[in-house]
């Protein structure tokens, strides 16, 4: 079936809409007694700055202060199993916020953080409402070098008129991007619409913020979104959108695509190009690491694993209750190397690592715990890997840095 279609939007205003200054989030936990304390290895902070240089998260106790969603709510946003939501004794608020190109390894973590501690989600952006299992999901969908951005949007739709109808995103300040709208749409017009928003936010995701060019599906990294987007291809034009009442808050793009829509058979998986990280976030030159046979030896086996099978299983997808660190070293003062912790969250096809500090710093003055860094796989020194049962493999040398001399 091949479908040719047109969606153009009337009324629109000529400047471009501009991006948020930074993605932020936030995501309310409820449970049904105490929720747990966020462990420190989080680093959450007491709020969020006006706009944030590197990842933060922040953690509001509520109580039982906090509205519960209603009755109506549940039965119109649930996804899963919440039929306890409505007896929640105790709320937690995480709140977050990165840089857009740090997005996914902020709002992994703050999913993460949020499993942690309660039973029940609502996502304050998309307004969906999610058990564990749902949101354990959604993690698994985000995260690793192919996130499906979409998980984090929901779409939401409205009659304006006598046949006439009007998409909206909720959820896009999540990637730092803005929401985007389709309206005057014919019924039978809607799904199209929602392939193309749905493609759109992947491309913006993936490729960086553009107010003009080429939507093409499949030419998508994620394999989730590109099975359904790859007979997506046409112009697309974002501009400035006049708010309605109860759209998200933030900047607001109108949608105007111009192009065919059609049945596909999804393409081999497209190659990745991942921009370099900013100058500001790669770590120093490395300094000559620790030596002698037996941990050299010690070294030579770790390595092996981690770019082995561990590699291979990261790039498969880390379950949720999975998590990766590589010990890298960082220069600090007189020449001295100081080795630490580095959560893995992306790995690039050219070696690169990227992912939060989990170590407090001693010498590396110029860096703190929960900073995103860069880090070249091939100076790694050693990693431990918590498997999915809790059990942990891996930190091999630490037994021969602790052994005495």
């Amino acid at each position: 079936m091949h479908l040719s279609t047109l969606l153009l939007v009337s009324g629109l205003a000529n400047a471009a809409p501009e991006p948020p200054p930074d993605a932020r989030g936030a995501i309310a936990v409820y449970c049904a007694n105490r929720c747990a304390e966020l462990d420190a290895s989080f680093a959450p902070q007491n709020r969020l700055p006006a706009r944030a240089r590197a990842p933060v998260l922040s953690v509001e106790r509520w109580g039982s202060d906090f509205d519960l969603p209603t009755a109506e709510q549940i039965a119109s946003l649930s996804n899963g199993d919440l039929s306890g939501l409505s007896e929640a004794r105790d709320v937690a608020l995480l709140s977050w916020a990165a840089p857009a190109d740090q997005s996914q390894i902020a709002a992994t973590r703050a999913m993460r953080a949020a499993l942690s501690m309660g039973e029940w989600f609502e996502d304050l952006d998309s307004g969906l409402l999610l058990d564990e299992s749902t949101l354990r999901d959604q993690l698994e969908r985000v995260q690793g070098n192919h996130p499906d951005v979409t998980a984090l949007i929901a779409l939401d739709g409205a009659e304006i008129a006598d046949g006439q109808f009007r998409l909206v995103t909720r959820g896009m300040a999540k990637l730092g991007l803005p929401d985007l709208i389709m309206d005057e749409l014919n019924e039978d017009e809607i799904n199209g619409a929602a392939l193309v928003l749905n493609t759109t936010a992947q491309m913006l995701f993936e490729r960086g913020y553009s107010t003009i060019g080429r939507l093409d599906g499949g030419a998508i990294r994620a394999d989730a979104v590109r099975t359904l987007a790859c007979g997506v291809t046409g112009d697309l034009v974002l501009k400035d959108a006049e708010p309605q009442p109860n759209d998200p808050l933030g900047p607001l793009a109108t949608v105007s695509f111009s192009g065919t829509i059609q049945a596909c058979v999804p393409s081999p998986e497209a190659p990745i190009t991942l921009a370099a990280p900013p100058p500001e976030q790669s770590p120093p030159p490395v300094a000559t690491p620790p030596s002698g046979a037996a941990l050299e030896a010690a070294k030579s086996a770790a390595m092996s694993q981690l770019q082995g099978p561990i590699r291979q299983r990261f790039a498969a997808g880390l379950s949720p209750d999975e998590m990766l660190w590589v010990k890298a070293p960082f220069d600090g003062p007189q020449g001295r190397t100081e080795w630490m912790w580095v959560e893995v969250q992306q790995w690039r096809s050219d070696g690169l690592i990227i992912g939060p500090l989990t170590s407090t710093p001693r010498l590396s003055t110029d860096l703190k715990r929960g900073d995103v860094v860069a880090v070249d796989s091939s100076t790694v020194f050693d990693y431990l890997w918590k498997r999915e049962d809790g059990t942990r493999a891996g930190n091999t040398t630490q037994a021969l840095l602790d052994a005495p001399q």
